[in-house]
């Protein structure tokens, strides 16, 4: 009788282990219902500039219903949506700020979604950096000093090389007017000015 016991209580065991690893295994297989997530990565509130607030865009697998929140670590920071109706495509900004309006301190946030149909919460791994601090300028060389643009190929354009402490777009001023203004953030880079300034 022991022995049958032992018996009943090992098949038992082997059972529910293998209803286990069947469940595990379709949890694995079922598809998120949020994919093709884009978030910013950084975004700076006081800059007046493109990355002034960040976008949070991704899809959802069958319409619902969601929340879009801002979390720093467990804490809600921002509500972005609350309880608010999309059909696929959802697209958000968030301008650095809480619901009060005040810009958050430097660091880390992630975006944080919940479906009301799907009953499911999802925070994003992307993290969020505010960066309030502008860059320093570490170098600074401009040659030419004095130019001639008169198409002879002789020191017909200037040439503005400069080195940051950090990623920045290139902002270069004629006669206190914005000329030219970089493609891209990097810490280091080169403007060309041809001597001519725009038309008022």
């Amino acid at each position: 009788m022991a022995r049958l016991a032992s018996t009943v209580l090992v098949v038992a065991l082997l059972a529910a282990t293998l209803a286990a690893f069947a469940l595990t295994q379709g949890l694995k297989q079922e598809k998120s219902p949020v994919f093709g997530t884009e978030v910013a990565d950084v975004l700076s509130p006081v800059c007046r500039c493109q990355t002034a607030s960040a976008t949070i865009a991704f899809r959802l697998r069958k319409p619902d219903r969601i929340d879009v929140t801002i979390v720093a670590g467990d804490e809600v920071v921002r509500t972005l949506t609350q309880d608010q109706p999309f059909e696929r495509n959802v697209s958000v900004e968030w301008d650095g700020r809480d619901d009060a309006g005040n810009v958050l301190p430097e660091g880390n946030y992630r975006p944080r979604v919940h479906l009301d149909r799907d009953r499911s919460t999802i925070t994003f791994p992307n993290d969020m950096r505010i960066d309030v601090t502008p860059p320093e300028v570490e170098s600074l060389e401009v040659a030419p000093r004095v130019i001639s643009p008169d198409g002879d190929g002789r020191r017909d354009r200037a040439v503005v090389r400069y080195r940051l402490d950090d990623d920045a777009r290139g902002l270069l001023f004629v006669n206190g007017r914005r000329h030219t203004l970089t493609l891209f953030a990097r810490p280091q880079g080169a403007i060309v000015w041809n001597g001519k300034v725009a038309r008022k």
